[in-house]
């Protein structure tokens, strides 16, 4: 059962809206770093800039969210969600939703760096030189430039997941779809406002968990320490929002 409505819930998210999220996602990093093409050795130093800008923290936060994360409160408050669960079971339907939720936003960013990378791509070089500063760069000096931009893009995608379910997770809490699309970027800006009034642990700044800058010593440091951490934590997330969905249904 869960299978059957996981693939009619993907089917959801497989939209326009997706292809015109990513696109305004790109079309946002590109305009903050628009001014420096001009300058730019290749489209590889300039998305790493766009990536370090603050737009990388209102996209991050606000835009894989507009994907599907508003779907469940939204189906909740017209009374079609119920349908769902009468077919599916509470857990299964929920579930879906989650994991749906997850794969919106990892492709919101997935797709957003692609058509980045795309659109700077006909004005620049793709790589020209490199340090070999991060993870990915490192992959690309041994030769393998498409394992390294999918690294790169992945880590990035995973990023959106993280947001768009905790926007998700949120609105099972309160349930409307603004809380959904808001939550994110509303906790990091409560956070990072407690963070310059209190001495806070570096654990409780969301971009530690957020930003995708490879800053690791190897691609298995990359793997457990980032991409295992996110996939971890949107696991936690969804265990939670079930449970809140049941306790919802068995209350009402």
């Amino acid at each position: 059962m869960i299978i059957k409505g996981l693939k009619i819930q993907i089917k959801q998210i497989l939209s326009l809206r997706l292809i015109l999220v990513s696109l305004f996602f790109a079309a946002a990093h590109a305009a903050s770093i628009s001014g420096l093409i001009k300058d730019a050795s290749d489209s590889w130093y300039l998305v790493g800039l766009s990536n370090t800008s603050g737009i990388r923290f209102l996209s991050i936060y606000f835009l894989p969210p507009m994907v599907f994360s508003y779907s469940l409160t939204e189906e909740w408050n017209n009374h079609v969600s119920e349908l769902w669960i009468i077919r599916n079971g509470i857990r299964n339907y929920t579930l879906s939703k989650f994991m749906t939720c997850a794969v919106g936003g990892f492709l919101c960013v997935f797709l957003g760096m692609v058509f980045l990378f795309l659109g700077l791509n006909l004005f620049l070089p793709e790589f020209a030189r490199s340090d070999g500063n991060n993870i990915y760069e490192m992959v690309f000096l041994h030769g393998k430039r498409l394992s390294g931009y999918l690294l790169f893009l992945t880590d990035n995608g995973l990023s959106g997941a993280v947001s768009a379910v905790f926007g998700m997770l949120c609105s099972t809490f309160i349930m409307s779809p603004l809380t959904a699309v808001t939550a994110p970027l509303c906790v990091d800006m409560a956070l990072s406002l407690l963070r310059s009034l209190f001495k806070l642990p570096e654990l409780f700044d969301p971009m530690i968990w957020m930003l995708a800058d490879g800053d690791v010593l190897n691609i298995r440091s990359l793997i457990v320490g980032r991409f295992l951490f996110c996939i971890l934590l949107v696991l936690l997330m969804c265990f939670i929002g079930v449970n809140k969905m049941v306790r919802r249904i068995e209350n009402a």
